[in-house]
């Protein structure tokens, strides 16, 4: 009876480390889900208008200074909101990082988003054996921070650091850009979603920014739960210099 009872707060934590990972995979297959239809709707609907725009500016008579110049801006306007609209799929898009460090993960989705004259910088350690739920977590708070940076800040620099703690992980992702006055009320929703993020693997996210002065999104994540004490789970990482 009592190792039944001993055994109860250890069969707690396991019911409930089941329901976030049925959780998770609902949420993810959704994101999917979504992913694909944005892509099926918005994607043809762009090429279509910048097919037509482009047909218009082609018909255009010469000399017509004032009406070219409108038409081309269209068809930038046009290519920037398809760009932008392949990068909210692709933060839709779930992606499988299996062994893929981190920082390498990383630092290619934000080779994939920038534009010329963006320098991506990647410092600290690639942890080997993180828990999927929390390389998850980073992941995508990284990649939120990595697309507000791009399309907000204009920044010339993007620095990814992780770091081990012996206790914790520190992960940032900091920039050089315009910076902003975070409003806690007025935050965006993908303000909102790193911060969700971050309390569901236990850790403590912080934005450091002002206006002039760049971005730091900064997290802090414990290097096991409960959970994984319980049952002897580790972390191994290699160093690399900053």
């Amino acid at each position: 009876m009592m190792t039944l009872l001993a055994l109860l707060p250890f069969v707690a934590i396991a019911i409930v480390m089941m329901a976030r990972y049925w959780r998770r995979r609902v949420v993810a297959e959704e994101r999917a889900r979504l992913a694909l239809e944005i892509h099926d709707t918005l994607s043809p609907s762009f090429a279509g208008i910048g097919f037509q725009l482009q047909a218009i500016r082609n018909s255009i008579p010469p000399h017509s200074n004032g009406l070219e110049r409108q038409v081309d801006l269209a068809i930038e306007l046009t290519r920037r909101s398809h760009d932008e609209a392949r990068r909210s799929i692709a933060r839709l898009h779930p992606e499988s990082l299996g062994g893929t460090g981190l920082l390498y993960a990383l630092r290619t989705c934000a080779e994939r988003m920038v534009h010329g004259g963006v320098t991506v910088e990647t410092c600290g350690e690639e942890v080997t054996a993180m828990p999927a739920p929390v390389k998850e977590a980073l992941f995508r708070i990284g990649q939120e921070a990595i697309a507000n940076s791009i399309r907000h800040a204009g920044p010339t620099l993007v620095r990814i650091r992780l770091q081990n703690h012996r206790s914790s992980l520190y992960f940032s992702v900091e920039d050089d850009g315009a910076g902003f006055v975070e409003d806690g009320e007025g935050a965006g929703l993908g303000l909102r979603g790193m911060r969700l993020r971050a309390e569901s693997i236990s850790a403590r996210l912080v934005i450091r920014s002002a206006p002039g002065s760049g971005t730091r999104v900064e997290v802090r994540a414990p290097l096991k739960s409960r959970f994984e004490i319980a049952h002897g789970g580790f972390y191994e990482h290699s160093h690399s210099d900053c």
